[in-house]
């Protein structure tokens, strides 16, 4: 997936720079194994979806 949507982007950025964007968006991801605990946190008051674990924090840490 993470190979498709780098692909998808690329033919993105030329799609925006002929529309006029100056700076097109860029992106870059980390790919890693491990166990995390993905869902809704919070409290009923304020609640949202996210990642925990360790191993998110080393994936986030990844770069190119």
């Amino acid at each position: 997936m993470a190979i498709a949507m780098l692909k998808r982007l690329a033919g993105l950025r030329e799609e925006w720079v002929e529309l006029g964007a100056e700076q097109p968006f860029h992106l870059r991801m980390g790919i890693n194994t491990g166990y995390v605990t993905v869902g809704n946190f919070g409290s009923d008051d304020r609640m949202d979806y996210t990642i925990i674990g360790s191993c998110v924090n080393a994936t986030a840490r990844l770069k190119k």
